[in-house]
């Protein structure tokens, strides 16, 4: 019995000591083969690396030999931005009483605007100053971009540079960038931040263009730097250059009111760093494409920008105010855009910050409404609650604003205020609303269903009433006389 027992306390211990060791087995072999996996996912990795690196160099070199047979001269054409002579003050219906007390902004505390046209603020102090979104300091590894800290490697003494203004000296320059492990670290990395702070193709080489201030003291090199960065990341930029500069070359999708050169049929436009009021210039400009790079490059805004906190409190509305914090980060970005068509100001979003906001005010007022009675509610608002106010005597000069701007300056013109209400209604309803532009106006037409006359356009066969937020007093379906026989053009 006692070595029954004695025996049984040994299998006991047998098996509890079994029990404690199988795991650790199986731990130790599901960490051999986790190793043995990640060894074999690098090597693989290792392997694609290898294979995309010999790809670029082939391309690289391909394109080198492209760029020493493809210059050419192209004279540039100025394309203008529409400037039509708009009303002083803002129209009204003949029977519309006197408006109420528009809405009230406090710009005291109004942070500085950067704007790459020259912003000629008048009246006095109705816009911000000028002032630089960029760090200039060259011991650190990182720059401002608009309230963002943006990170990047250390430059070193290692850097590209333009040896001769010419064919040949941006030729060495590519080569020697190609060949520059930094430089494309640079360009990864930048990409990398610009993709965090939501930036579209245009923010992008906005940034890019920041980083090369950073990098470099020469304009040329700082074009330079951001023209090769942009091949890298998949672009088809270009570069063309005369006696004194070098100019980068984008193929805008959207037709922007700047200097283009018709290159391979497709039209590359010229961006100054400094200011995009360019001349057209006969330039010398390379007709090769990289490679497999795209020839598209955006400027449509499809998500609101993510930028570093600095907001200002404006109040808005009329007969009932509320308060309204905007990035002011954010309108300097914006406030750099380069002048494009409407559409690109039309699609772009409100941020989340300030639809949040506005959610608090509108959300209670239309809960009990229907879209119809919501469009009114929301053109109403509009008419009244914006200050109505030419370009030219806000800023000097005409100047599109997105739905943010407008909401942030002293008061807005018939464009501003129609992409505006675009954005409420498309917030705020479940309508699908167009922009109508004229000749000489710009306005909104909305889906609303029940109305039964007024002013309607057809477009994919639904029937649109024109909801003018310029033309005080009128309501949905109502146009001013001038215009009632018009045919304008839409943007969806």
């Amino acid at each position: 019995m006692k070595i029954f027992q004695r025996s049984g306390n040994i299998l006991l211990r047998i098996f509890l000591i079994v029990i404690f060791i199988i795991p650790f087995c199986a731990y130790a072999q599901v960490d051999d083969t986790s190793n043995n996996y990640q060894k074999d996912f690098n090597s693989f990795k290792g392997s694609i690396n290898q294979q995309f690196d010999k790809f670029v160099q082939h391309n690289d070199s391909v394109f080198i030999k492209f760029l020493a047979q493809s210059w050419k001269e192209f004279n540039g054409v100025q394309n203008k931005m529409p400037a039509p002579p708009k009303p002083v003050q803002q129209p009204k219906v003949s029977s519309s009483t006197k408006p109420e007390t528009p809405f009230k902004r406090d710009t005291t505390n109004v942070s500085p605007v950067l704007d790459n046209e020259q912003l000629i603020p008048v009246p006095k102090d109705s816009v911000p100053k000028k002032v630089e979104a960029f760090s200039t300091a060259s011991t650190s590894s990182s720059f401002m971009f608009y309230g963002s800290v943006i990170s990047m490697p250390r430059p070193g003494s290692g850097l590209p540079k333009l040896n001769a203004l010419t064919k040949e000296g941006i030729i060495s320059f590519f080569t020697s960038a190609s060949n520059s492990s930094l430089l494309n670290n640079m360009t990864r990395t930048v990409k990398e931040s610009s993709a965090d702070c939501k930036l579209n193709d245009w923010g992008l080489a906005s940034m890019l263009m920041t980083a090369a201030r950073k990098l470099y003291s020469t304009p040329n090199e700082q074009v330079l730097f951001t023209w090769y960065a942009l091949i890298r990341n998949g672009f088809n930029a270009k570069v063309g250059y005369n006696k004194e500069k070098v100019y980068l070359l984008l193929p805008a999708t959207e037709k922007v009111y700047s200097v283009s050169y018709s290159i391979n049929g497709i039209s590359y436009y010229l961006f100054d760093f400094d200011i995009n009021t360019q001349q057209a210039n006969l330039l010398s400009i390379y007709e090769a494409d990289y490679p497999g790079n795209k020839t598209g490059f955006s400027f449509l805004i499809t998500e609101s920008p993510q930028l570093g906190d600095q907001f200002i409190t404006n109040t808005i509305g009329f007969g009932t105010f509320f308060d309204l914090k905007i990035n002011t980060n954010l309108i300097d970005y914006y406030a750099n855009y380069p002048t494009c068509e409407l559409k690109v100001f039309f699609a772009a979003p409100l941020s989340e910050a300030v639809v949040r906001q506005l959610d608090t005010y509108f959300n209670p007022a239309l809960e009990k409404k229907t879209d119809d009675e919501r469009v009114a509610f929301l053109l109403n608002f509009v008419q009244r609650g914006i200050k109505y106010q030419t370009d030219q005597e806000q800023f000097g000069r005409e100047k599109y604003l997105f739905a943010e701007e407008t909401l942030f300056y002293p008061a807005g013109d018939c464009e501003d205020r129609a992409i505006l209400l675009a954005k409420l209604i498309k917030r705020y309803t479940k309508l699908e609303a167009i922009g109508l532009l004229y000749p000489e106006h710009v306005s909104l037409a909305v889906n609303i269903k029940n109305v039964t006359s007024g002013k309607y356009f057809t477009y994919k066969n639904k029937r649109y009433y024109n909801c003018d937020p310029t033309y005080l007093g009128a309501s949905c379906g109502e146009i001013m006389p001038r215009f009632m026989n018009s045919v304008p053009e839409f943007i969806d």
